[in-house]
């Protein structure tokens, strides 16, 4: 649950300021992503560098800050934390997102730069958009390949801890796609079968590809 100064008379009028003159970030870099077939594709994306170098001077110029941390959860889990802050002295904080940690110093890393920019961006209501407002497929860039017509076997449900980070973050991803999710699911266990037989090692690799099939269809969560 959100938690916050005992006021919020001054920082309540300015983060409404600041989010009003806000966009959604552009994606201004670029994975290129080589296929099992041989051939490969691009995708586009905004890390946490670009989400924050975006929202930084419109929150600072209505006196507002953040401070994001990280600290282990119960289990093999981080926790990030986002807190918003007003020149006032008042202070809004989101409740904390928990992901899996991960088996190495890299994963966690790894967990804790996705966890800061998602965390950022459901904080203060913004998304990530294609830098030119269009999907890879106007800009001519090849597709993933057509499933084969095959029957869809459901994902198993997410267990409690989920194995690598990459992994909860593909079954946050379709689930947050709603009725859309049933098509991206579809295209995945085609490619990669299904999620809960995929070898950890691939799970990075998937999560790519994911993220690609999502923007290069023009899919909307």
């Amino acid at each position: 649950m959100m938690r916050h100064s005992q006021s919020i008379t001054a920082i309540s009028p300015a983060l409404v300021a600041a989010l009003g003159e806000m966009s959604d970030i552009r994606k201004g870099r670029e994975a290129k992503v080589p296929t099992k077939a041989g051939s490969s594709y691009t995708y586009t994306y905004a890390d946490l560098a670009d989400t924050l170098r975006s929202v930084r001077p419109v929150l600072s110029a209505h006196g507002l800050a953040l401070l994001q941390s990280a600290s282990s959860g119960e289990g093999e889990t981080v926790l990030i934390s986002t807190i918003i802050l007003h020149s006032s002295g008042e202070w809004i904080e989101m409740e904390p997102l928990s992901l899996p940690s991960g088996r190495s110093a890299q994963e966690t890393g790894s967990a804790i730069s996705y966890g800061r920019r998602y965390h950022l961006l459901a904080s203060l209501g913004l998304a990530a958009e294609d830098d030119d407002g269009a999907s890879a497929r106007g800009r001519g860039a090849s597709q993933p390949r057509a499933p084969r017509p095959r029957p869809v076997t459901p994902m198993a449900p997410s267990p409690a801890v989920a194995r690598t980070p990459s992994e909860a973050v593909i079954r946050d991803r379709i689930g947050d796609l709603g009725d859309a999710g049933a098509q991206v699911k579809q295209a995945f266990v085609a490619e990669f079968g299904r999620l809960v037989d995929l070898s950890p090692d691939r799970h990075d690799e998937a999560l790519t590809w994911l993220e690609a099939f999502i923007a290069q269809n023009g899919i909307q969560s």
